[in-house]
């Protein structure tokens, strides 16, 4: 999530819409929320929208549950609902991100 996108234009046009407002955020890990996207996200909120995470399952950063759950956790704090965990489809070009089937297996 990039913080400074959260501008007045963009709660404006969130608080002026008749529609169902849902945003889904890309946060793969903890470390990514801080005071800035907390502030951010209580402005997509006051502006009645609901707040959704997806994250990527990404080998050697967010792979073990120990991880998972502080994401959560932290997600849960700052008033994002977490709605997704992808697991990369295997491609040749990103091997190093992907994490072995047998780790996945054993959750």
């Amino acid at each position: 999530m990039i913080p400074d996108r959260v501008d007045d234009a963009l709660l404006g046009w969130l608080n002026k819409t008749r529609l169902q407002k849902v945003v889904v955020l890309h946060i793969n890990h903890a470390n990514e929320i801080d005071q800035a996207v907390i502030d951010a996200c209580q402005r997509l909120k006051q502006a009645g929208a609901t707040l959704l995470n997806q994250s990527v399952l990404l080998r050697n950063v967010n792979d073990s549950a120990g991880i998972l759950a502080a994401l959560s956790e932290r997600l849960f704090e700052a008033g994002i609902l977490p709605y997704y965990l992808h697991v990369l489809d295997p491609v040749q070009a990103l091997p190093i991100l992907m994490c072995p089937t047998v780790k996945l297996a054993r959750w």
